[in-house]
C-alpha cells in the first residue's frame, strides 16, 4: 500500500480562493526511518559564556557560570573571519532536545590544559589563598575561559576544581 501527503503550492491567503493547488507526494520520499537525533550531553558552564551565532558573531545571550546546559556531544569549528570569533564551539539545545541558535566556546565548558612555568599558589581572591598547596612548575592544569582582573590589578585564570562556593584561581603570569 502506498501513502501520499498533500503539500500546498500556494500561500495561505490565496489558498482560500483556490483549493486545487495541492501537490501529492509519496510519503516515503518525505521522511526517512533513519532520522538521526543529535546526541546531547548536559555540561556545566565553568566560566561565564557569551552566546554566539553559527557565523561567529556575538549575541546578547550570556550563560552564567556554574549553570547547566544541554549541548551537542561533538563541538564544531566556526571560522569567524576578520571581525568575528573563530574556534571550537558547542551548539546549545533546550532541555526538550530542540535546538537553539546559540553556540558556546568549548574553553568555557571543557577548559584548556596549560602548563605552569613557575610554582604557583591557588587563590580564592586577590588577598586570600584557597589552600596552602603549592602547584609545582611543569604541572599541567586545566583553566576555564578567559582571565579575570582582580582588585590588585593582576590577571587570574579560573582552574579545575572551582565551584560556585569553592573559588580557585591561579595567576596568568605563572602559565606558558
Amino acid at each position: 500500500m502506498e501513502f501520499y501527503t498533500g503539500v500546498s503550492t500556494v500561500s495561505e491567503a490565496s489558498a482560500n480562493a483556490n483549493n486545487n493547488a495541492t501537490l501529492w507526494i509519496q510519503t516515503k520520499y518525505l521522511a526517512t526511518s533513519k532520522a538521526s537525533t543529535p546526541s546531547l550531553v548536559q555540561k556545566t558552564v565553568t566560566h561565564a559564556a557569551q552566546g554566539y551565532t553559527a557565523a561567529g558573531t556575538k549575541t546578547k545571550k550570556v550563560f552564567s557560570a556554574f549553570s547547566t546546559v544541554c549541548v551537542k556531544a561533538n563541538p564544531i569549528h566556526i571560522d569567524g573571519g576578520q571581525y568575528y570569533t573563530s574556534g571550537d564551539f558547542y551548539q546549545v539545545y533546550n532541555a526538550d532536545g530542540t535546538y537553539t541558535n546559540y553556540y558556546i566556546s568549548v574553553s568555557n565548558i571543557d577548559g584548556t590544559k596549560r602548563t605552569l612555568t613557575k610554582n604557583a599558589y591557588i587563590c580564592a581572591t586577590s588577598t586570600r589563598r584557597a589552600t596552602k598547596t603549592v602547584l609545582k612548575k611543569g604541572t599541567t592544569i586545566t583553566k576555564y575561559g578567559g582571565s579575570y582582573k582582580f582588585k590588585n590589578g593582576k590577571l587570574y585564570y579560573r582552574i579545575q576544581g572551582a565551584t560556585a562556593t569553592n573559588k580557585r584561581y591561579v595567576k596568568v603570569a605563572n602559565f606558558k
